[in-house]
Order: C-alpha cells, then sequence, then structure tokens
C-alpha cells in the first residue's frame, strides 16, 4: 500500500509516468473557464442581449486590469461583454477583501459617469481574498467619494458591504478561475 492508501496496482495503472498517461484512462475536462464564460454568453443571447466573450486568460496588475476593460466596454456596441482570469493584488494594507472586490474599486471609479453600466467580478470557487464574499457588483449608483480611503487600505470587503455589493454564493466546490461580466443597458431588452 502507498501512505496515500491506494494500492500498488491501481496506482501504477493510472500513470506510466507523471507525463504520459496509461493507454486505458479517458481524461474528460468537465469544467473550465472558457466553458464558464460560454455558458454566460449563451444565457445571455437568450434573454435577448448581444454577447462577446473578450479572453479567459485575463491576468495582470488589478488597475491595469481594470482600465483595459473599462476602455474595452467603452468602445464596445455590445451588451455585455464577458472575462475570464486571474488580476493580481499588490496588498500594501491590513483590510478585507479579495482581488474581485478589488478589481470592483478600480472599475468603479472608471465607471462612475457612466449610468448605464454595471460590473461584476467573482471567483468561480465562491471565495475572493480573506473574505466570505466571492466578489462584487458595481455601478455609478454604487460609487462613494471615499473609494480611495478604502483602496489605500485593501479594505474593498467593507465598501462594497457597506453599500450592499457583495456577490456571496460560499464555496461551490469547483474553481475555474474568475468571471468579470460587463452589462450596459441593452436598448432592445
Amino acid at each position: 500500500m502507498h501512505k496515500y492508501g491506494l494500492s500498488d496496482k491501481i496506482s501504477h495503472t493510472c500513470y506510466e509516468s507523471p507525463k504520459e498517461p496509461a493507454e486505458n484512462i479517458e481524461h474528460l475536462i468537465i469544467a473550465s473557464n472558457k466553458i464558464a464564460l460560454q455558458s454566460a454568453y449563451e444565457h445571455a443571447l437568450t434573454l435577448g442581449y448581444s454577447c462577446e466573450i473578450v479572453t479567459d486568460s485575463l491576468q495582470g496588475d488589478v488597475k491595469i486590469v481594470a482600465d483595459e476593460i473599462v476602455d474595452r466596454v467603452l468602445k464596445s456596441d455590445v451588451d455585455v461583454l464577458l472575462f475570464g482570469g486571474e488580476c493580481t493584488v499588490n496588498v500594501l494594507g491590513e483590510g478585507k477583501g479579495g482581488r474581485n472586490q478589488e478589481l470592483c474599486l478600480h472599475v468603479q471609479k472608471r465607471i462612475k459617469e457612466y449610468e448605464n453600466i454595471t460590473f461584476l467580478s467573482a471567483g468561480s470557487d465562491g471565495i475572493d481574498g480573506n473574505s466570505v464574499a466571492a466578489g462584487g457588483i458595481v455601478n455609478s449608483k454604487s460609487y462613494c467619494d471615499d473609494i480611495d480611503e478604502f483602496l489605500k487600505n485593501n479594505d474593498s470587503y467593507h465598501y462594497l458591504k457597506r453599500g450592499g455589493n457583495l456577490l456571496v454564493t460560499g464555496a461551490t466546490g469547483t474553481n475555474v478561475m474568475d468571471i468579470m461580466i460587463a452589462i450596459k443597458e441593452a436598448k432592445h431588452v
């Protein structure tokens, strides 16, 4: 028996080597960021929205990513834009939150003048950083002038909680990276 409780025979038949799967094993991807985005895309279409999957490999500093997302949204004629991946945060403060919540605050700073844009960012596992939230949902109505004080302390959780803008799902039991959805007010819905 192996130390993990598997017999030598079972573990050996699964893989000949770490790089080469055995012939009798079928590998099937049942969940991925791309699959999640495709499901969101199809659902948006059933609701009558025009939709575009922008990327499933978003990455980089949260401030830069926020600017790229907003720039793309403002230039687009599409009602719903979908993004997937994971950005990074340089944590300097002692607040509560995670990369999705912080991304929401940076996006919100840029969309505060646009009443027709709503933005959601969430971890597919239901957990964002050191908080119970998966992420947040923001628009121009949820903007508060003290946003920079919360960003300085990396305290996006309390900023979003105060306005009722946290997205709390509980742990989902799976992780296919983060999902971001930008919705522009649809003219035909």
